[in-house]
């Protein structure tokens, strides 16, 4: 596995690819490149929101739509999504690598890894979910 390739990728909203992506499309490239899990493309989600409002409103029609391909986990294994709250609603994810690490993509910064327990991170984190195959 090369890790190395997920830091330092350009936070790009709606973006899909190293150049630049959100935190989802992040999740989305190291699932395909480092395990072969095609998850679904959803870099439309950042660019159909115009506001905090509506961008909540899209995170949960997401999350119920796709509810049946994805199965919620309490122990991450290398790959899960981790979403996290913000303003009552899950508004964020990173890619769990293993050894209490994720790897983020935020708006303002490069993708970058941060531990996930023992942290404010642990505080906002909603729930882990691991793609079903």
């Amino acid at each position: 596995m090369n890790l190395r390739r997920y830091i330092g990728i350009p936070y790009v909203t709606g973006g899909n690819s190293f150049e630049g992506c959100d935190c989802y499309t992040l999740c989305r490239l190291f699932n395909i490149n480092e395990l072969g899990n095609n998850l679904p493309d959803l870099s439309t989600l950042y660019k159909e929101a115009s506001c905090l409002d509506e961008e909540n409103k899209i995170f949960k029609s997401w999350g119920e739509k796709l509810k049946t391909n994805w199965q919620e986990v309490t122990e991450p294994v290398i790959g899960d999504v981790v979403l996290f709250n913000f303003y009552n609603t899950p508004v964020h994810c990173a890619v769990y690598i293993g050894k209490n690490l994720c790897i983020h993509a935020s708006e303002g910064s490069t993708s970058h890894t941060e531990p996930l327990f023992g942290t404010d991170w642990e505080r906002r984190m909603q729930g882990i979910i691991r793609w079903k195959s």
